[in-house]
């Protein structure tokens, strides 16, 4: 069980490495993932308290500064997945009557759309417990705009989807076809039939028209840039596919997540402790540092503590590797 972090966002994994997820999820909340024995931490570095002061009389000599501004990117685009939006919707709180569809017997109704593909249309259906099936499909409309070019000719239909009449059995809602492949029209016509003379029963409202939603396919691309990093390393631009974010609030977490962590330079400082509490730091420990002569202040993180305690000849001998918190 990982502890709330009070982070929140909309996103969807299938098929990836349970590691790979919680990373993820880590960098998205600005949080510091951490193993304890079998335990795995999450914790907000907003939340690490700073453990103590790191200045020069804690460190043998000088502090090494190692700047590293090789991954920068200070421009990111995330090309996410396909979102799902509602087009039009005529829906249950208009139902008036139902009228009963068979093979002989069509509902054919104009959609007022311009967009060329649709991920689904859902019908508001109550089975006549007939064991017939349920085809909705689309066409153009004929050529005078009155209608479609040929409801009775299902050849005509540029997608369609027939659905079983045990999937109808329970009634309200039923979704159909899930995506369009072949572009439409403007305007297309929904063309609903059965399988038989016994047919299935559509909900309408009071002017005789099916109750139902559709709904559209948009692409997710989320675009964020760091203008102060811009101006100090210039522009540096990276892309990102990641088809399984189906939503922009999903997609602007992970680009603002990259913004965060690759914006400025991963400078890293290692030095050689002195103090007592120095040689106790071990990684994930937060020091506020002051380094003032080389340009080092602030809150950093312990990212690698190296030592031999060698008491016998030259003590206890630790190596500290820290790095600025805002760029972890």
């Amino acid at each position: 069980m990982i502890d709330d972090v009070g982070t929140r966002t909309d996103r969807e994994f299938n098929g990836r490495d349970l590691t790979e997820i919680c990373a993820d999820l880590a960098e998205t909340a600005n949080a510091l993932m951490a193993s304890k024995g079998t335990s795995l931490v999450y914790r907000p570095y907003e939340d690490i308290p700073v453990k103590h002061t790191l200045g020069w009389d804690d460190v043998y000599g000088e502090a090494s500064v190692e700047p590293d501004d090789t991954e920068i990117v200070n421009d990111w685009r995330i090309d996410g997945g396909t979102g799902i939006e509602d087009d039009q919707i005529n829906d249950e709180t208009n139902l008036e009557s139902y009228v009963t569809v068979t093979e002989d017997s069509l509902l054919t109704y104009q959609l007022d759309t311009d967009r060329n593909r649709l991920t689904r249309a859902d019908l508001w259906i109550r089975s006549t417990g007939s064991g017939e099936d349920l085809t909705v499909g689309v066409q153009a409309p004929n050529l005078e705009g009155t209608g479609p070019r040929d409801p009775t000719d299902t050849t005509k239909h540029i997608v369609s989807d027939r659905t079983s009449a045990e999937f109808l059995a329970a009634g309200g809602w039923r979704d159909r076809f899930r995506s369009t492949h072949e572009p439409l029209p403007h305007d297309p016509w929904l063309v609903i039939t059965s399988g038989g003379q016994s047919g299935q029963e559509i909900g309408v409202d009071v002017d005789g028209n099916p109750i139902f939603r559709t709904h559209y396919p948009y692409p997710i691309n989320v675009r964020v840039d760091e203008s102060e990093s811009i101006e100090r390393y210039r522009l540096r631009q990276a892309r990102e596919k990641k088809t399984i974010l189906s939503s922009f609030d999903a997609a602007r977490d992970v680009a603002e997540a990259n913004r965060r962590h690759s914006a400025y330079s991963d400078e890293t400082v290692s030095c050689r402790a002195r103090s007592l509490r120095a040689h106790q730091f071990t990684p994930g420990d937060v020091v506020d540092v002051s380094f003032p002569e080389i340009l080092v202040e602030g809150e950093h993180i312990v990212i690698e503590r190296t030592g031999t305690d060698d008491a016998g000849r030259n003590g206890l001998h630790t190596e500290l590797t820290i790095q600025d918190l805002a760029t972890i």
